[in-house]
């Protein structure tokens, strides 16, 4: 059986939370503290969310922590956004930004597949 940390996903969710955990350091942020915690929290949700999911053992409730992953990872992406123009020693790269959307349409096709799993199995009469 596959391991949360060995999909990709989640390797991909781990980089942005170190990434959003780096720029997050920045000085400027000393005085917001509100802002940091909250892009960290919502990072740090996003490969937590995945696993828990995945150690579900339902594709139902797996499809829903998935669900709840991107909606963390959307929260991240807008947050920094935000920030990017509110504090404008922050440094924010752009590459970051497309490895967010990147992982955003993963975790929206993973939710596809297990959809379509659950539609394969509900109607196979062996239950496979």
């Amino acid at each position: 059986m596959m391991e949360f940390y060995d999909l990709r996903i989640w390797q991909e969710a781990k980089e942005v939370y170190l990434q959003v955990y780096r720029i997050t350091r920045h000085p400027c942020l000393d005085f917001d503290v509100y802002v940091r915690n909250q892009l960290r929290r919502a990072a740090f949700s996003v490969g937590l969310n995945i696993s828990e999911g995945k150690g579900r053992g339902s594709a139902k409730q797996y499809r829903q922590f998935l669900i709840v992953a991107r909606g963390s990872l959307e929260e991240v992406h807008s947050g920094l956004l935000i920030a990017r123009e509110q504090f404008s020693d922050l440094e924010i790269p752009s590459e970051l930004f497309d490895q967010i959307i990147k992982l955003k349409g993963s975790i929206s096709a993973l939710i596809m597949r297990v959809e379509r799993s659950k539609r394969v199995n509900r109607h196979d009469p062996n239950g496979i």
